[in-house]
């Protein structure tokens, strides 16, 4: 007999998004300064991380709703481990780079200065984070197309 864990692999989106929420309760006050070509956005990081439940939770109501019309529980194990792992990758991104910043912070940040291959890992986590969405549309719609042609 299969596990349940196993046959349907996006409970794990409910319990990364159960731990996420217990890791946002144990996170400081501190902020993510993010810079994006003249605007300078400062983001709580508890306020992040509580993004991130909320995104994990809609992700498993989702597969709730659409669990008859999936074509492959490969495809949906893909991406549930790569939105999880994109979800906390992101996270720890920002901690880590939250960590050795001095208090009072100068908004004076040259070309010199930016920590480039801190934003390529932001970039490629992100879009790590929009194909695993791609892939969950494919594996719906392959899962509809295949549906009507059996019927």
């Amino acid at each position: 007999m299969k596990s349940k864990f196993i046959s349907k692999p996006f409970n794990l989106l409910l319990f990364a998004a159960t731990m996420l929420f217990i890791v946002s309760l144990f996170v400081s006050d501190e902020t993510a300064n993010l810079h994006y070509n003249d605007a300078y956005y400062v983001l709580s990081l508890k306020m992040i991380c509580l993004c991130g439940v909320v995104f994990l939770g809609f992700f498993w109501f989702l597969y709730r709703a659409t669990n008859n019309f999936l074509y492959s529980r490969i495809l949906t194990w893909l991406h549930v481990i790569i939105t999880v792992a994109a979800i906390f990758l992101f996270l720890s991104a920002l901690q880590s780079n939250t960590a050795h910043r001095p208090t009072r912070y100068i908004d004076i940040v040259g070309v010199d200065t930016i920590d480039h291959t801190y934003v390529t890992s932001i970039i490629i986590v992100i879009c790590a984070f929009i194909i695993a969405q791609f892939i969950y549309m494919l594996n719906i719609l392959f899962g509809l197309s295949s549906k009507s042609m059996l019927e």
